[in-house]
């Protein structure tokens, strides 16, 4: 076992024995699904004989299981040397996934979640690449969970799950879905063996300094032997009877498990339960979750709300109200978000919890404690009660760690490396300490701190200010851009104008990310789609549907600075020709995302 991978469990006994009898931890939550044995066996193929210049398909096959929502495919051995890989399309939505050699290990042998019953695989073999194959063995195959009914059907139930379940306060659920949605809270699953086999669910968020942040029963519950080991985010809506549909493998990620580091203790009132984890490079985009959501949690340890705010992907099992037939829905396992008062911090050192009154529910462990109105997190959602709100017993009432968990704090605080010093001039409580939660509100305080050869961590945004250098160390600015220095007056026109020359087609090329609209438009039967990079980067550039479902990816590769330009011939990623209406292409690359539409007229 990794010597950071601290995995403590106390039987539940002892929760009795301290009077935590109405309180639990707040478990993932479990979806249905199978193993099934599948063998599909590439053969060996070499490059030299297949191509001359890029890595062809040397062979295709189909992974099908009738009638399944979702699958997860399982490889045995396989060679895919230097340049070749795998390729996956799902032929329910067109989600794809490329794997090679690398990836294929940081995936653990397996592939994204794929909706739908059947995934075509192909292996596209490098001409200087010899003895490529792979093999299929297994697929975790998903089951549709059924609908819910309190008046007969599949899955009856004999009492109302919308009064009192556990973590929700009230009388009945009131968690809503977020709108917007919050891309800085994703959805983390895993497959779980010691129960036959099923997908447990919680939540996962990235913090100001790139760390991404769970409960630590959620990346290992040592009681159920349960691994957490994906997590993605933009997860579209369920199934109206609850079975989940999986986001996009463009937005699934690895979670880096060697490298974690978590701890579950269930006593002391569940105050010590949290992770703190890596994740891999999404395969597809190169992109890490940070990097692709372009959104964070500041972090806190003193803001005390009058309410909190918790957003998160618990099961779902009514909409809000009481009187419903149907129980299980749409929203189960997806991103909801819900208030409620906050009752207090308690404890000290290692065992530091919120009392709080918001409703959660199996699939919500994990989620960011967030004072109202703010973009601040506090803590982690961890434990959910039978009989919340109890004014009487605040110990009775949901509880999360605290981010005053010493433990927890210092993981946090020395996520990127040791000798760490924090920059952020957006942080409310910036005090000058230097750490994630008290940060330096000036670059050159931090320099000026942080020790020879240490890592200087700066937030995102403009510092205007000019800084002294003299000293070895690292600066990183793990969420977003970062300018520094004095900000430089309007450059006046020739002329006298008066007019921003940083408008004028010069200056937004040379130093401007740029997206410019199509041309011609409406178009018939191709238009051509322009775009600057200011420095080089790596480029994704999409078009979708008036219904946002991905239409063609033109762009998915790092490029050299310039004006760059995208032909759409009116096709989809399957080469077929898509009827006339009006369509949406994305550029995303560095922090910088933007969208125009285009009427295709046949």
């Amino acid at each position: 076992m990794n010597a950071r991978m601290m995995m403590i469990a106390k039987l539940t006994v002892l929760a009795a024995l301290l009077g935590l009898v109405n309180l639990a931890k707040g478990q993932p939550d479990t979806l249905k699904c199978r193993k099934e044995i599948f063998s599909l066996n590439s053969g060996i193929h070499e490059g030299s004989k297949i191509s001359l210049s890029s890595p062809t398909p040397a062979f295709r096959g189909t992974v099908q299981i009738a009638n399944a929502p979702w699958v997860k495919i399982y490889f045995g051995n396989c060679e895919l040397g230097q340049n070749s890989y795998i390729k996956m399309i799902s032929l329910d939505d067109g989600g794809y996934q490329r794997l090679n050699a690398i990836s294929l290990k940081q995936w653990q042998n397996t592939s994204a979640y794929f909706n739908g019953d059947a995934v075509d695989v192909e292996l596209p073999v490098d001409p200087e690449d010899k003895g490529i194959f792979f093999e299929v063995v297994e697929v975790v195959v998903g089951e549709r969970l059924g609908s819910l009914s309190k008046n007969g059907g599949a899955s009856q139930v004999t009492s109302d799950p919308c009064s009192g379940p556990l973590g929700i306060c009230g009388g009945f659920d009131d968690r809503v879905p977020t709108s917007p949605l919050d891309h800085a809270v994703g959805r983390i699953s895993g497959i779980r063996t010691s129960d036959g086999l099923s997908a447990t669910v919680g939540t996962g968020w990235i913090a100001s300094n790139g760390a991404y942040i769970t409960a630590g029963h959620v990346l290992a519950d040592v009681t159920n032997y349960t691994h957490s080991e994906w997590l993605e985010f933009n997860v579209p809506a369920s199934d109206p009877d609850g079975t989940p549909h999986f986001a996009h493998p463009n937005d699934q990620y690895a979670i880096d498990m060697i490298n974690a580091m978590w701890e579950y203790l269930y006593d002391q009132y569940c105050g010590r339960d949290w992770g703190v984890f890596h994740c891999f490079p999404n395969p597809n985009t190169g992109l890490v979750p940070v990097q692709a959501q372009d959104a964070f949690y500041r972090l806190s340890l003193d803001n005390n709300p009058t309410t909190f705010r918790v957003t998160g992907f618990g099961l779902d099992e009514c909409p809000p109200g009481t009187g419903t037939a149907t129980l299980r829905n749409s929203s189960s396992n997806t991103q909801q978000t819900s208030t409620g008062p906050n009752y207090g911090e308690v404890g000290s050192g290692n065992y530091v919890h919120w009392n709080y009154a918001v409703d959660i529910r199996n699939g919500n462990s994990g989620s960011p404690m967030i004072p109202e109105g703010t973009s601040l997190a506090v803590g982690i959602q961890t434990c959910g009660s039978y009989v919340c709100p109890d004014l009487f017993n605040p110990d009775n009432n949901n509880l999360a760690t605290s981010f005053d968990c010493d433990a927890l704090e210092n993981e946090v605080n020395t996520f990127p490396g040791a000798n760490i010093v924090y920059a952020d001039n957006g942080h409310p409580f910036a005090t000058g300490s230097g750490t994630v939660f008290r940060p330096y509100n000036t670059v050159a305080g931090a320099v000026a701190a942080v020790p020879a050869g240490g890592i200087v961590s700066i937030v995102r945004g403009a510092y205007n200010e000019s800084i002294t250098i003299n000293t070895a160390m690292t600066i990183v600015a793990p969420v977003g851009n970062v300018t520094i220095g004095p900000t430089p007056p309007p450059k006046i026109a020739e002329g006298g104008s008066g007019t921003d020359q940083k408008d004028s087609p010069k200056e937004s090329t040379s130093k401007e990310y740029s997206l410019s609209q199509n041309y011609p438009n409406p178009f018939n039967p191709e238009t051509t789609i322009e775009y600057t990079l200011p420095q080089p980067s790596f480029v994704i550039l999409k078009l979708f549907d008036i219904l946002a479902q991905e239409v063609r990816t033109l762009v998915n590769e790092f490029q050299q600075s310039g004006t760059k330009s995208a032909v759409w011939d009116g096709r989809n990623n399957h080469g077929q020709l898509v009827p006339s209406g009006q369509y949406f292409y994305r550029l995303t690359t560095d922090g910088f995302t933007k969208s125009y539409k285009s009427l295709l007229l046949r």
